[in-house]
């Protein structure tokens, strides 16, 4: 079962949750049949395929049905007679917004010949000319740019197609800044440097330094966008920049601690997390999961969602390669898809929870299941579970003025990565191995050029990291949790 290629795995399901479902690698696609009696007015056609861009089986349900219950309606309108087969799906302010954009591209282009643009104006008169009351309004607001700030940023975040976690979370912060300028009564159009400036001054300077910086990366970067659409004005450049003053380094009293930067377990926190009895009042049903993240964590490196998201088909086992490799498909940049040799300590772990399961099946499947779409990522639930964990046993370092511990799940990453430098291994594998891409390493032009580190270099970065003795003696193997 281990090892399968992903176009092997894929498997339709007629019924029951799955039902007009199908995975093909590692996409859910759906399909829904024409009834005869409106195949005429769809152009003849037998079955509306869409894919739900998701491999989690959850999130496509969900998207299956929304899919499904759209298709319902086009179904009735045809049997009743009110089927309009030119209804266009955008709306008037969609319509509008579309040639806000089109004539910024052919105004900006100098070589768009003037016969063009007068035609294209003439024909975007002609289409608004067509329209009357409140559609009309809405084209015309749109046209012009009064539209909310976030108006355009579906179509943002699809076209930057960040990891499905930094996607919600970059949608979040950019309505989050649209609430606050439509409490102003301000639209996308009335936005300047004096009204975002006053944005900041209100919102961004009261809250912590990291914070402020990630909402206002998320708007700067959107802002950016925009102008390349032509939503926004590129002569006016983007207000967002130099908003915020970086924080000045001050003077460290002999008192304060040296380093107060986010740093890697130690040896004895990890033997402490690892080894000691379950703690009271801990969910019993999170041993499993906990324990056998964190020593993959440990082990090889992997973000907590990276964690999360394994598959059982993502464990491979290629010739010449008996302990397997971890295939991370998905991460929060390209250099995070890579291949991760598996840890010798994680094999009977690893093993036990593949156990007569299908490859789509989640490694963690305990973390995943009963879960409903839409309440929050897996990964989410994984970290805060930790984060309980961990302060139950005392395994914490909050300082003052920092917004959270120095300790957290990702000091296990910066432990394994810590470890296998201390055992000597050059820092292009270990980048190689944790999925950094080392830009700012001083040899990155010439690591550019080499085609990739080979398995041998992976496997010995992955070994030259060894648990505490202690860890050693107590878990040998590690904990036979249950999988």
């Amino acid at each position: 079962m281990i090892g399968l290629k992903a176009d092997e795995m894929a498997k339709s399901r007629h019924g029951g949750s799955d039902r007009l479902l199908t995975l093909k690698g590692l996409t859910w696609w759906a399909k829904i049949e024409i009834p005869k009696d409106c195949r005429s007015a769809l152009g003849d056609k037998t079955a509306l395929v869409l894919s739900m861009d998701t491999g989690d089986i959850r999130e496509a349900r969900r998207r299956r049905d929304a899919f499904e219950e759209e298709h319902k309606g086009t179904f009735a309108a045809i049997r009743a007679g009110t089927y309009d087969p030119e209804n266009k799906r955008a709306n008037a302010a969609q319509q509008g917004a579309l040639w806000r954009e089109t004539l910024a591209e052919l105004r900006e282009d100098p070589e768009t010949p003037e016969a063009l643009l007068d035609a294209a104006a003439a024909a975007e008169e002609q289409e608004r000319e067509s329209l009357r009351g409140a559609e009309r309004a809405a084209f015309e607001r749109a046209l012009k740019g009064a539209v909310p700030f976030n108006h355009h940023a579906n179509a943002y975040l699809k076209a930057i197609k960040l990891a499905e976690k930094t996607t919600k979370e970059r949608a979040g912060l950019l309505a989050m800044v649209s609430d606050w300028f439509t409490a102003k009564g301000l639209t996308l159009d009335k936005l300047g440097r004096r009204e975002v400036g006053r944005y900041c001054s209100e919102v961004l300077e009261d809250l912590h330094p990291v914070t402020a910086q990630k909402r206002l990366g998320a708007a700067r970067g959107y802002w950016d966008w925009l102008m390349t659409k032509g939503h926004v004005l590129r002569a006016d450049g983007n207000p967002w920049a130099g908003q915020l003053q970086a924080s000045k380094k001050r003077r460290v009293e002999r008192d304060e601690a040296e380093d107060a930067e986010e740093r890697p377990f130690t040896d004895e926190e990890v033997t402490v997390l690892l080894t000691s009895a379950w703690p009271a009042r801990q969910k019993e049903a999170n041993r499993a999961i906990l324990l056998d993240g964190l020593a993959l964590g440990l082990l090889s490196g992997l973000r907590e969602a990276e964690v999360a998201n394994l598959r059982v088909g993502d464990i491979e086992h290629p010739e010449g390669a008996p302990l397997g490799v971890l295939r991370v498909r998905e991460g929060k940049t390209a250099s995070a898809i890579r291949r991760v040799p598996v840890h010798p300590a994680l094999a009977p772990m690893i093993a036990r929870r593949c156990d007569r399961k299908k490859p789509d099946a989640m490694l963690f499947h305990d973390l995943w299941d009963g879960r409903e779409a839409g309440k929050g990522s897996a990964a989410d639930a994984f970290g805060k579970a930790f984060r309980r964990y961990r302060l139950a046993l005392n395994v914490d370092d909050k300082r003052e003025g920092k917004r959270r511990s120095l300790v957290n799940f990702h000091s296990a990453r910066r432990w394994f990565a810590t470890k296998s430098a201390q055992a000597g291994i050059p820092l292009d594998t270990i980048a190689a191995v944790i999925g950094h891409s080392d830009k700012s390493s001083k040899h990155s032009m010439t690591l550019r050029y080499i085609e990739g580190l080979i398995d041998a270099q992976l496997r010995e970065c992955v070994e030259s990291v060894v648990l505490p003795e202690l860890v050693c003696r107590k878990l040998a193997p590690l904990p036979a949790t249950s999988g």
